[in-house]
């Protein structure tokens, strides 16, 4: 993220919501928040069928596959999340929670859940500006923890924050990762083994290597790394899965489930498809501490 202004990437990631809720039948992920939370252009854009079929069947059709993963990934988590929820989980912790909705879309019996929006304070300001009055909706079980991670530590921001951490938790960590250097995963992943205690639940996804990709994927890639770099905030971090293995075992954690592309597609891309495929560069992990 470039220094004072938020993040254009999340603001991409919004428009990829609005986009497939308003013009794709049935919903991988429903949120009818997703609109208002991008900027202008994109709003214009999502809103019509025109605009948007030119624009994300189009202009930036190689991306289409990470477009099929960000509305997977998001699904992915909050089915991940209830069930966490089930087994008694209470507190759900969104590191770089950028423009999601969540808190605005909680299934019935979600009430008691405590959420914990960490991001950087301008993103955040950004975002409670655009929910207007949908503002009045946020639950008072919301509270925004702002962090600036070039200057901040995870553990002081949570010490300041009323996260129990004596109680299990959930947290999601969605689009972040690849942004960032390997030390950087490392010592969050140690912060979260340090703040998190057994039986919490972690879920995020990370880009491959290229060497890890057909020649026919590599493109796509490619083409992600200029996407990025155009708008300030370059890819930094590829991992295999061996690698996140031997870090969540450093740390402490299991490795719940690796859900891979195909796994994204065969779960939440078979009926209407839409012609979502996620890109096989792209896959989600699970971890839970021991």
């Amino acid at each position: 993220m470039k220094k004072n202004r938020h993040s254009s990437t999340a603001e991409a990631t919004a428009a990829v919501r609005a986009w497939h809720t308003l013009h794709h039948e049935p919903r991988i992920l429903d949120d009818p928040y997703a609109i208002d939370l991008t900027s202008g252009a994109w709003r214009r854009i999502c809103r019509s069928r025109l605009l948007s079929w030119l624009t994300f069947e189009w202009v930036l059709k190689t991306l289409k596959p990470i477009a099929a993963e960000i509305i997977c990934r998001s699904r992915y988590t909050e089915d991940k999340l209830e069930a966490a929820m089930g087994k008694g989980i209470d507190q759900y912790v969104l590191l770089g929670a950028g423009f999601d909705s969540y808190a605005l879309r909680q299934p019935p019996g979600a009430e008691k859940l405590r959420i914990f929006e960490l991001d950087h304070p301008l993103s955040q300001e950004v975002k409670r500006q655009r929910l207007g009055s949908h503002g009045d909706q946020l639950p008072n079980s919301l509270e925004f923890v702002p962090i600036d991670f070039e200057a901040q530590t995870l553990a002081e921001v949570l010490e300041r924050s009323s996260y129990d951490p004596q109680k299990p938790a959930f947290f999601s960590w969605l689009g972040v990762v690849q942004y960032l250097p390997s030390n950087a995963v490392a010592s969050t992943l140690e912060t979260l083994a340090a703040y998190a205690v057994p039986g919490s639940e972690v879920v995020f996804d990370y880009l491959l290597p290229a060497s890890e990709l057909s020649p026919s994927d590599r493109p796509i890639l490619e083409r992600l790394q200029r996407f990025t770099e155009r708008r300030g905030e370059p890819l930094s971090s590829y991992f295999t899965l061996a690698d996140l293995r031997t870090m969540a075992d450093q740390y402490g954690f299991d490795v719940v489930e690796n859900f891979s592309p195909a796994d994204q597609g065969a779960a939440y891309c078979q009926e209407g498809n839409h012609g979502l495929t996620p890109f096989t560069g792209y896959p989600i992990i699970h971890l839970r501490r021991r």
